[in-house]
């Protein structure tokens, strides 16, 4: 064990009843100086873009200095404080309540635990950067451990527990690396010689083999774009779960959700591949290639960045270009991903209220707190992201006639960012500005693409899509049709039909209906979640009358209805595109479209 001192520290975590979902903390460091020791509990974890409040799930906090007990006193909502002198040594104690599974926080059942460490795990001020070691104490029977730290030993000390130990750099390190515990399947494969480690937590039905082959294809094909791969090791969590998805990057590993039983279904196993290669590709974009915002990393509060349309957004869409890639979907399905994409987006209402940088930047209190009236004004920097991806992807094909792409991007950004250590910097070098992004983009592409830039990313202009596709010779096409489209979603609860959902401009709106109204019927006809099928039914009258129920009273809602004009783009490959040989010939579209299965 490591012996502690001023420079380091340590933690311990029990989880002594499993069933009761707590863990145990222990820290033990000693004061570097005279004054007020601060602890505190992180707000947020990077990678996720919202304040979680994981001290909320605190408690029991107590403290001894030189063995002895003092009063602690809580500064705010997530720093605890005590006076201490140089050289005292303290061991601070608390309980954390670990019973939320996601790949961002900490869940503890009788059958596993995955400790999200930045919410369990608080920092001493001042000693974020000091390494030292973790301890975890499992309980009898847990005899699997799967973190991408590196877990120097694992002994069985006792019939009550087992006892894991591992070294830390520094507290980043720890945030950024998950523990696993339990009993489930493991298996390994390497890329780039780096050996991968997967770790199958939860009963599933995946075939082993396949799986092991799909994922080191995507790896590969993933480690590819920017040819050379950062790590020593890497860590696949896979919580296999009754329903959800997602996933979290780490530096060294990831973690993702799977639906357990959806392995042999062609769609949710394709998905599963698309979320291995989204989390993969953070390996260099955002966890080295990163955000000047994006660290270090102030963990009390919001880290702001106009570019998370980077980090998540050309991921999402390097998640998508790998399926093609990688041999799993065609062109053809890789074009159709990328319409759906953009016509959703474009009539979306809030497409034409934020631009691209609002939306990265309010991240924070918008991404993961969606309400009935999101959809009205704002979007997803992923989904726009991933559009503006592809269309940088095939502005730099076309400007070099396939000569470069956004992976020498890539290429260039690892080279000169993540890889500058010179005058000081820090050893994971440097992070990048949204002009030095431009600037790398500008160089590749060998033309000012400063214009575009700012349409896409400081305007809600709708891009040129058409001029882009044409460009590459895709035949794209566009259609503005008045569809009688209700502008409303509704959702059946107890019997009763409830407006979830109504878009601004739209014909719900004009007629007068809101959020949580219970629609009752439409022209005299009673309504069963079937509004817009009843209408139809109707003759799709154009003076409608509807019952609804507003807060336990009864009115009527008459007037005219119209339609409002939707956008749809469609796009195919041509003749000549479709045959093999066209793909063996040069040029700006093959170097798009390439694949390398």
């Amino acid at each position: 064990m490591t012996n502690i001192d001023a420079q380091n520290v340590k933690y311990e975590i029990r989880i002594p009843n499993p069933k009761n979902h707590y863990a145990e903390v222990l820290i033990q460091t000693i004061a570097s100086e005279k004054g007020v020791t601060k602890i505190s509990m992180p707000v947020w974890t990077p990678g996720s873009y919202l304040v979680r409040e994981f001290a909320k799930n605190a408690e029991a906090v107590s403290c001894d200095v030189n063995s002895r007990a003092i009063e602690v006193n809580k500064l705010d909502k997530n720093t605890w404080s005590f006076p201490t002198k140089k050289g005292d040594k303290i061991s601070f104690r608390y309980k954390v309540y670990c019973f939320e599974l996601s790949v961002r926080t900490s869940f503890i059942d009788e059958d596993q635990a995955l400790l999200n460490m930045g919410s369990v795990l608080m920092f001493v001020e001042g000693k974020e950067k000091l390494n030292g070691e973790l301890t975890v104490l499992t309980p009898a029977g847990w005899i699997s451990a799967a973190s991408p730290m590196n877990v120097t030993s694992q002994d069985l000390i006792s019939n009550s527990h087992n006892e894991l130990f591992i070294q830390f750099e520094n507290y980043d390190e720890l945030v950024d690396s998950p523990v696993q515990l339990g009993n489930f399947q493991t298996f390994e494969f390497e890329v780039s010689n780096v050996k991968h480690r997967v770790a199958l937590v939860g009963k599933n039905n995946a075939n082993i083999e396949k799986l092991k082959l799909d994922m080191q294809h995507i790896c590969q094909t993933m480690t590819n774009i920017v040819g050379i791969h950062p790590c020593k090791s890497y860590t696949f969590i896979i919580q296999n779960v009754e329903a959800g998805g997602g996933g979290l990057e780490h530096k060294n590993g990831s973690t993702l959700m799977m639906s357990r039983f959806g392995y042999a279904n062609t769609s949710s196993y394709q998905g599963l591949l698309g979320l291995v290669a989204h989390e993969y590709f953070h390996l260099w974009n955002v966890k080295r290639i990163r955000p000047v915002a994006l660290g270090p990393f102030d963990y009390s509060n919001e880290n702001y960045t106009k570019s998370l349309w980077i980090a998540e957004g050309i991921t999402s869409y390097y998640d998508e270009l790998a399926l093609m890639r990688a041999g799993y979907i065609s062109r053809q399905d890789f074009l159709n991903t990328l319409i759906g994409y953009i016509n959703n987006h474009e009539n979306r209402a809030g497409s034409k209220i934020a631009t691209l940088h609002e939306m990265s930047w309010d991240a924070w209190i918008k991404e993961y707190r969606p309400s009935e009236n999101s959809k009205n004004n704002s979007y997803s920097y992923y989904s726009k992201g991933l559009i503006i991806g592809a269309l940088l992807d095939m502005t730099i094909s076309k400007a070099t006639n396939g000569n470069k792409s956004l992976d020498d991007v890539y290429k260039t950004l690892y080279n000169d960012f993540y890889l500058n250590t010179k005058k000081g910097k820090a050893k994971d070098g440097i992070g990048y500005t949204d002009e030095d992004f431009l600037n790398v983009c500008n160089k590749i592409a060998g033309v000012d693409l400063s214009a575009d830039f700012n349409k896409w990313l400081a305007t809600t202009e709708s891009p040129d899509y058409l001029s882009i596709f044409k460009n590459l010779e895709l035949d794209i096409k566009k259609v503005e049709a008045n569809k009688f489209n209700w502008g409303s979603n509704c959702e059946l609860s107890n019997g009763k039909t409830i407006v979830k959902y109504v878009r601004n401009p739209g014909p719900s709106l004009d007629l007068g209906l809101n959020v949580n109204d219970e629609i009752i019927a439409l022209n005299g006809v009673r309504i069963n979640n079937d509004l817009e099928a009843t209408w139809m039914k109707l003759g799709r009258p154009e003076s409608v009358e509807i019952l609804i129920n507003r807060g336990g009273l009864i009115r009527t809602l008459s007037a005219g209805f119209k339609g409002f004009n939707e956008i749809e783009f469609s796009i195919t490959l041509n003749a000549n595109q479709k045959s093999n040989e066209y793909w063996l010939t040069e040029g700006a579209v093959q170097k798009w479209l390439k694949v390398t299965k």
